[in-house]
Parts: C-alpha cells; sequence; structure tokens
C-alpha cells in the first residue's frame, strides 16, 4: 500500500484547460492531495485522492471567435 501526501500545491493557469471551459485559472491553490495506491491490488481495489483546502481564483477566456453569454 502507497500512501502519499503532499501539502500547499500551486495550480497552473492551464489545470482546467482539458475540460473545455470558457474560464481559465488565474491564480488557485489546493492545502494537500492525499493518495492512497493499493500497488498489491492495482486490478481490484481503489486508488484513492484525497483533496483539501482548494481555493481557486478563475476568470473568462478571451475570445477569438464570437462569444455566446448565456
Amino acid at each position: 500500500l502507497g500512501d502519499v501526501k503532499l501539502n500547499n500545491l500551486s495550480l497552473k493557469p492551464t489545470a482546467l484547460d482539458s475540460f473545455d471551459l470558457p474560464i481559465t485559472v488565474s491564480r488557485g491553490h489546493m492545502g494537500s492531495l492525499r493518495l492512497v495506491i493499493p500497488w498489491k491490488s492495482l486490478s481490484s481495489s481503489p486508488v484513492i485522492a484525497e483533496i483539501n483546502d482548494v481555493y481557486i481564483v478563475i476568470k473568462p477566456k478571451k475570445c477569438t471567435q464570437v462569444c455566446i453569454i448565456i
């Protein structure tokens, strides 16, 4: 069983780009990220990701085409 905990992580401005949202991260951080990885039973047991104290400031993406605001 692997247990990793990372503290005080910064979020990249591109953190949400893969979701194709009309927003971008201006700044952000996570208080902690904990991963529990069951190395001996990866195919039958879950990998657990626990995220605490998330702070994100977002802003709209700049439009290169016609933007529709709903």
